[in-house]
């Protein structure tokens, strides 16, 4: 349910970025390449043992990228989440680096990123349960910017998120976040 309730504001906000960017950016432009700096802000649906006892929370990310001709984009960047829970609360941050693809050279671009790096994930933040794990941090996204103007693009994505904790495979710390966002482009 919450899922499908958060897919449906992801896709509004598209659709409502898509019709403000047509109408204000001329046809033909060459709106992108060099470098690219972004934040999102979104909701975190926690999965596996996350979620036992959790509920959906908020999302953020920061990066930064410079942007090749051919739609190739090295990023490093930061993502945070947190959501509230029976024990406290859980949170998570990580700084990963990243290689996004764009797909189409247009004013409506959908991309694919993988990312890498390191993660803390904290558990209940009390002292009887809490728990901190450290680890690989993954995330697969997708998404799509729609250019609103040559500095400017709105931009809403969705990422499947996991982090691979150090010493232990006991706990599968993953997540699911959809946000949106503005990224800039010199």
């Amino acid at each position: 349910m919450r899922i499908g309730l958060l897919t449906g504001a992801v896709l509004w906000a598209w659709a409502a970025a898509s019709s403000s960017a047509r109408a204000a950016t001329p046809a033909g432009d060459d709106l992108h390449h060099g470098y690219e700096m972004g934040a999102k802000v979104g909701a975190a649906e926690p999965l596996g043992s996350v979620a036992a006892g959790a509920d959906l929370g908020p999302a953020a990310q920061a990066f930064v990228g410079y942007e090749f001709t051919e739609g190739i984009m090295p990023t490093v960047g930061i993502d945070a989440a947190r959501w509230n829970s029976t024990g406290g609360s859980r949170w998570e941050i990580a700084a990963l680096g990243g290689l996004r693809w764009y797909v189409l050279p247009s004013r409506v671009r959908p991309w694919g990123e993988g990312a890498a790096g390191i993660g803390q994930f904290v558990y209940d933040d009390d002292a009887i349960r809490g728990r901190v794990d450290i680890g690989l941090r993954l995330r697969l996204s997708a998404g799509l910017d729609v250019a609103v103007s040559k500095l400017v693009s709105a931009s809403v994505q969705v990422g499947v998120n996991d982090l691979r904790t150090l010493g232990t495979t006991a706990y599968d710390d993953r997540w699911l976040d959809v946000g949106c966002g503005v990224d800039l482009t010199f």
